[in-house]
């Protein structure tokens, strides 16, 4: 059946069911590789680092090979992801994107919980090994929840449902070991940030830009403002107690980064011609 989104005309056809299967299971696999990796290789000597690197890089191989063959298979354009090296510039694009969107987290919780940073424990070789960690993990995340199974189900589904659909297993995701108060604040957030990495992919047509927002997002939050209490390059120590009735980094969190993904979502229902709508 023929369908029009925003004046664009194309072709859903029959929902690939054997195929989402497929990706499931390999998607799956390959996590487990990488999980498997991070368990088997703890620990900060050279050999440890280089395989909690190398490992989760040739998953996120995997996951390339693995959506380009099913998104082939369904009919979709040729690099659908934006995947050409020619187009890596939209990686440091993502950096540039996210940084200002951190820092507007940082200040909007210094005005509810002033603080000041000092020097962290972290060295810059540990962030430098902290970075490779994060581009090859994050790198798979993106490729397996903003490649075919969003591009899939915006297709079938509709924008919208694709999105908060996969926002959801995207949160869920980040789940284990959680429970209770802390796994909602978790899905909250990670959900919020989902709709912003797809953005960045259907915004530009190239998953480079989430992968960019995704990991320079992690490693200057996590690692260079210490904004989540890791060990950091800088560290923030605050001038009073943290409350015990509310938690302020949560709902800073929440009050900068739903309009953003607001925003962002407004911009991808205007988009004239998304990548995963061509068919």
């Amino acid at each position: 059946m023929d369908h029009r989104h925003d004046g664009v005309s194309y072709s859903r056809g029959t929902f690939p069911l054997t195929s989402l299967v497929w990706f499931v299971l390999g998607a799956a696999i390959l996590r487990a590789l990488a999980v498997v990796a991070w368990g088997v290789f703890p620990g900060v000597g050279i050999f440890p680092r280089v395989a909690r690197v190398l490992v989760p890089l040739c998953v996120a191989i995997g996951l390339v090979v693995l959506n380009e063959r099913l998104l082939a298979r369904d009919g979709f354009p040729r690099d659908v992801l934006g995947l050409a090296l020619r187009r890596i510039g939209w990686f440091f694009a993502g950096g540039l994107v996210v940084v200002p969107i951190i820092l507007t987290m940082a200040g909007a919780l210094w005005l509810v919980l002033p603080f000041h940073w000092e020097r962290g424990a972290m060295t810059w070789s540990q962030l430098g090994w902290q970075t490779a960690e994060y581009c090859a993990g994050n790198f798979a995340e993106e490729l397996t929840f903003r490649g075919y199974l969003l591009i899939v189900l915006a297709r079938h589904l509709g924008l919208m449902r694709a999105l908060t659909i996969v926002a959801l297993l995207f949160g869920a995701f980040h789940l284990p070991g959680l429970s209770g108060w802390a796994a909602l604040k978790m899905i909250c957030t990670t959900a919020t940030w989902s709709f912003i990495f797809a953005a960045g992919y259907f915004l530009t047509g190239s998953i480079w830009m989430a992968v960019g927002l995704h990991v320079v997002g992690n490693v200057f939050l996590h690692h260079v403002v210490g904004m989540s209490g890791s060990a950091a390059i800088a560290r923030p120590v605050f001038e009073g107690p943290w409350p015990t009735s509310y938690d302020p980094a949560f709902w800073v969190t929440m009050a900068v980064g739903v309009p953003v993904a607001a925003g962002a979502s407004i911009l991808m229902r205007r988009q004239p011609s998304l990548p995963f709508l061509r068919p």
